[in-house]
């Protein structure tokens, strides 16, 4: 888990990755401090079925790393954000990893995130 990546690192991280998870928060938002707890859970849950996928999970507050938040167009928080080979997927199709916005349910993100990772994977 990497926690507020400055720019230059955050583009490392995409370099080194096949996966980026990016969950954007603040700490004044009351839905990221009951999202954040599952995203971390996630992470963890991830790496446990996904042991051999070079991936990592990022946590961007909004007002810490500004123009991280910019490069996505982040207009509120909490939103989470896939990058998987450099490149931001969004819901476009059935099965394809998606980019959301607010709270979403554990069963949920561990769903859409397995998906990502199962196509990343193959």
């Amino acid at each position: 888990m990497v926690e507020n990546p400055t720019e230059t690192d955050f583009d490392a991280l995409l370099r080194e990755h096949d996966v980026v998870v990016i969950d954007f928060s603040a700490t004044w938002c009351a839905p990221c401090r009951s999202y954040t707890p599952k995203f971390l859970r996630a992470a963890r849950e991830m790496r446990r079925s996904f042991p051999d996928l070079r991936f990592t999970f990022v946590t961007v507050d909004v007002d810490t790393v500004p123009e991280v938040a910019r490069r996505y167009g982040v207009k509120s928080v909490p939103t989470t954000v896939v990058v998987r080979e450099r490149r931001a997927l969004f819901a476009r199709r059935k099965g394809e990893a998606e980019r959301w916005s607010g709270d979403r349910s554990w069963p949920e993100l561990v769903r859409v995130l397995t998906q990502v990772f199962e196509a990343a994977s193959a």
